[in-house]
């Protein structure tokens, strides 16, 4: 997503946020902002600081970072082995991780549905998302 293209979603959510919770669109801009990174959606900025913070981390943290985008990052790092892999618990994980862990096992010949430990009651999110 462009730049661009990112702030016209976050004009129109900033929008949203103001009319149903009555509050600034200052204060609503960073909702907004916090709410699209939650889903996977970053303006420029944004992504360059995410990918300079992922490759200063280590796996550990790349693994363990509030930051979807480095989750992303992370499943398709080959300091991620194999076994470490097939052990992810992507039950309460993002849809967006949950594609970027889906294409690494395509690529790693690791079947995808036995290898991915949900728990009984999966997220609705992933749910739709077909998984």
């Amino acid at each position: 997503m462009c730049t661009l293209s990112f702030y016209s979603i976050e004009y129109e959510r900033i929008d949203e946020i103001v009319a149903r919770e009555g509050i600034t669109p200052y204060e609503a801009q960073k909702i907004a902002h916090e709410e699209l990174a939650s889903e996977g959606k970053f303006n420029q900025y944004t992504y360059y600081d995410s990918l300079d913070d992922y490759c200063n981390n280590s796996i550990d943290t790349s693994m363990a970072s509030d930051n979807v985008l480095i989750r992303c990052l992370a499943m398709l790092d080959s300091r991620l082995g194999k076994r470490r892999l097939r052990s992810q618990d992507l039950s309460n994980e993002s849809p967006k991780v949950v594609q970027f862990y889906k294409i690494r096992c395509e690529c790693e010949g690791m079947p995808f549905n036995k290898s991915i430990n949900f728990a009984l009651s999966a997220p609705d999110a992933l749910k739709r998302a077909g998984y």
